[in-house]
């Protein structure tokens, strides 16, 4: 529906549904788009091992309606924890909305997810023709996100600046809001943090060689035979889940 025709029927006090239509004259007006809740996740490794305990207390924290984000350095594997996340308690939440934050316009990301994926046609002024600011802007879209009797969660993957976070953020209580970020020292007053660390034996024993088998196949003996070595390139890698990851698909490329 275009801005100018959704005034007119405004106007003369004419409600379109979602979805709906209505005839004034001539003329047939169409409602916005009727949208409907989405699950959009990325699909995964397969070969994802440990990370029980926090996806555990990510679940905890998103429940009870906090704002959590998944802090680490870079390749501890936060986006593939969220991943793993969303998948396996997607039948928990009433939509998934996954936006890419490596953007510093944040609420632009939203915008584009709503215009662009939902089909919604986003309005630029208020019906007092006074321009929307983009935070209006953003908060409208989020409004219009369909209603379900369970939350809605939100993924923010790679979030650089909190400050542009707090712009595209809804406030209704539906929401859940989860972000992976390299930001350490996050304010706990606005956001609980789940610190990532690497597959060290000290705190995921075992779990970097489990890692290598599972890339290397169930069938490669080379791990069992040569432990010292596995060991010992697991720790050149300093534990690094996607180094980890690297080696072991070049390794299997080199077997195939």
């Amino acid at each position: 529906m275009s801005e100018e025709l959704g005034k007119f029927a405004e106007k003369i006090g004419v409600y379109i549904a979602p979805g709906g239509q209505a005839s004034i004259g001539t003329q047939i007006i169409q409602g916005q788009k009727q949208l409907r809740p989405t699950k959009r996740i990325p699909r995964g490794s397969v070969h994802f091992v440990g990370r029980e305990r926090e996806l555990t207390l990510l679940h905890g924290d998103l429940q009870r309606g906090d704002y959590v984000a998944l802090a680490g350095m870079g390749g501890v594997g936060k986006t593939e924890l969220a991943t793993q996340y969303g998948r396996r308690y997607e039948n928990e939440y009433g939509g998934i909305v996954w936006l890419n934050a490596r953007e510093t316009n944040l609420s632009g990301e939203v915008l584009k997810f709503f215009s662009l994926d939902l089909g919604l046609e986003i309005p630029t002024k208020d019906q007092q023709e006074k321009l929307l600011t983009l935070k209006q802007q953003v908060a409208w879209c989020w409004s219009q996100y369909p209603d379900s009797d369970l939350p809605i969660l939100i993924i923010f993957d790679d979030v650089a600046d909190l400050a542009h976070l707090r712009e595209a953020i809804p406030d209704e209580p539906r929401f859940r809001v989860l972000i992976t970020t390299r930001i350490r020292n996050l304010d706990p007053n606005f956001i609980q943090t789940i610190s990532l660390d690497v597959l060290s034996p000290q705190k995921e024993p075992g779990k970097a060689l489990e890692l290598l088998q599972d890339l290397l196949g169930k069938e490669d003996i080379r791990v069992k035979r040569e432990a010292e070595n596995a060991e010992l390139i697991c720790e050149l890698l300093e534990y690094l889940p996607l180094g980890i990851e690297l080696v072991g698909s070049y390794s299997n490329r080199q077997l195939s």
